[in-house]
Parts: C-alpha cells; structure tokens; sequence
C-alpha cells in the first residue's frame, strides 16, 4: 500500500481491520499493474498508438488518485464526455 502513496501508519492501522484480507488477496494481482506502469505513471506514448476502441471508466466518487489517470487516458485518446469514439475502420485494399 505504501507503493500508492498510503503512508506506513495507516497501513499499520488497515491491518487490524476486516477489509485487510481482502487486500492481501488483491495483492498478487499488483504485478501486473506495476509491470505496464511502472513507475505508476500513465504511459501516454504507449496510450497514443492505441487503436482499437477503448472503454475509459472511473466514478464521480472516486478520489482524485483513481480519477486522474482516466482524465490522462480521455486527453490523450481525445475522448470527451458522452461521445462513442470509433476509429475508422482500416481501408481496403482492392
């Protein structure tokens, strides 16, 4: 937890609480976010090449740490809003 930015003493004061061990199930699955992240920064070159369509989500309850990589994610890709963003189909070679 300290890896997102939990400071120690809270994560000191998560482990005696029941929602603890459903953390330490999630934990193994952190590999795979540390491994196309890496340094936890959202990868807008890796972002701007992507060409298949893509489904941003985060809620308006969210806190702001989980809220911005999707911004980032909508910036980069040029979604807004409401709007479906299909990209044009490749053209045919006849």
């Amino acid at each position: 937890m300290t890896t997102t930015g939990v400071p120690q003493d809270m994560v000191t004061l998560v482990r005696h609480t029941p929602v603890w061990a459903e953390y330490e199930a999630l934990a193994p699955t952190l590999a795979y976010d540390f491994a196309l992240l890496g340094d936890g920064t959202v990868p807008r070159a890796r972002l701007e090449g992507v060409r298949t369509p893509t489904l941003v989500l985060d809620g308006a309850a969210s806190p702001e740490l989980l809220r911005c990589p999707s911004r980032i994610v909508r910036s980069t890709t040029g979604w807004r809003p409401g709007r479906v963003r299909r990209p044009r189909p490749p053209r045919q070679a006849w």
